[in-house]
């Protein structure tokens, strides 16, 4: 049985179970790195969301063994949890003084995403580019995101470099900078792993927020200089991303956020970008060139990275005196 067939028989199974109050629609849905992924989005009359649940699992399963009602019968089973009382709140995305003060910001690739590129506004940063979305936060679903498109900003009129400075602006207040030793990262993904849900660590190396960058430099430093002494030398790498672990990678777009990574660790950075929601930082203390990073970037991206989460297979340095960041493809 072919993908597409597999998918017609979910519909109309699933149409049939649903009964004629539900329309059950196939849809396609444009990922990042131009991934597009097929599900089925279930909506009723009385209600205002349709949720969507995708079928390449489901078809995975069937592939392995599973049967199509096995299947069928997850789908339903996904679907029952994914129903919720309290509909989500978007009004906002039709006020932009309301949108903006949820509005963020996140990197994606420049090459893999031109046709994503077509239909949302974005602002190249070398080869790569920064996208908007709208941070949705809801205490049945958790959080959410919707991705600003062309029509959000004509209907808003405001420019693309608006929408930049005042994403940047908020997301530096509402995701801000922190750094993450391996160790912790490491920690943090076995309590995901282990408790299925976000944890939020605090216990970090340094927070950077907008305007607190100096005020916060001697306590980011003190607690370095505690490392140092316990460990006698300063970490080998660290992990820059947000304090939600969440399209951390834009982080490198704060305003002086490199800067001060680069005035804690004492070195000129290679910046290596692990994937959408967190870069690594690498002193440069001269045992590294830039081709071996660049192999071992695309080693991890080949090997580690979900195809959706996939950034750039590049290095990246950053020259703190010049206060320059540069491609090193």
């Amino acid at each position: 049985m072919t993908y597409m067939e597999f998918v017609m028989h979910m519909q109309n199974e699933i149409q049939r179970q649903l009964g004629d109050e539900a329309a059950v629609d196939i849809t396609e849905v444009r990922k990042n790195n131009d991934i597009c992924l097929t599900g089925l989005a279930i909506k009723y009359q009385s209600k205002n969301i349709a949720p969507t649940i995708y079928l390449e699992q489901f078809y995975l399963n069937f592939q392995e063994g599973s049967s199509l009602e096995k299947e069928v019968c997850a789908f339903l089973k996904i679907y029952d949890e994914s129903i919720i009382e309290e509909v989500p709140d978007l009004s906002c995305m039709n006020n932009y003084q309301k949108a903006k003060k949820i509005l963020a910001v996140k990197l994606v690739n420049l090459e893999k995403n031109r046709k994503l590129l077509e239909e949302v506004p974005s602002v190249s940063f070398f080869n790569l580019a920064a996208v908007f979305y709208c941070r949705i936060e809801h205490a049945e679903i958790g959080n959410g995101t919707i991705t600003v498109r062309n029509e959000n900003l004509k209907q808003w009129k405001v420019t693309a470099e608006q929408l930049y400075l005042d994403a940047m602006e908020n997301s530096k207040q509402m995701l801000p900078c922190v750094l993450h030793t391996i160790d912790e990262i490491v920690e943090h993904l076995m309590v995901q792993e282990s408790e299925k849900k976000e944890c939020e660590k605090e216990n970090v190396i340094g927070k950077i927020g907008q305007g607190a960058l100096e005020k916060q430099m001697e306590e980011i430093v003190s607690n370095l200089r505690e490392q140092m002494e316990n460990e006698n030398a300063l970490p080998d790498m660290v992990i820059l991303t947000n304090n939600r672990q969440t399209f951390g990678a834009s982080c490198i777009l704060y305003q002086n956020a490199l800067k001060t990574c680069a005035e804690i660790l004492d070195r000129n950075l290679f910046i290596l970008p692990s994937s959408v929601h967190e870069v690594i930082l690498i002193p440069d203390r001269g045992q590294h060139t830039n081709e071996s990073l660049l192999e071992m970037v695309r080693e991890v991206n080949r090997t580690q990275v979900e195809p959706e989460e996939w950034l750039a297979d590049a290095v990246y340095y950053y020259e703190r005196e010049a206060q320059s960041l540069q491609v090193m493809e």
